[in-house]
């Protein structure tokens, strides 16, 4: 065989392999961003930080989420 196919087939293979290890780094990224949010809306420990903040957390986090969810073509939850 062609040390040319060779490679392609090396290529394509390793392609796949950083596809699927940044889509796995994805999910994990959103269940992170998603427990943030849980915490900012649900922990009572969240209600003593600044509102402003909070809020300002709140809404970047609710972005990022959707974000990623549209990324890796997950329907919103």
């Amino acid at each position: 065989m062609s040390r040319a196919f060779v490679r392609e087939e090396d290529e394509d293979l390793s392609n796949l392999r950083y596809g699927a290890e940044y889509r796995r780094k994805r999910e994990d990224w959103l269940r992170i961003q998603e427990k943030k949010r849980d915490f900012l809306l649900k922990d009572p420990k969240a209600a003593t930080l600044d509102p402003e903040t909070r809020q300002r957390w709140l809404r970047d986090t609710e972005e990022d989420i959707r974000k990623t969810r549209e990324e890796l073509g997950l329907e919103e939850s």
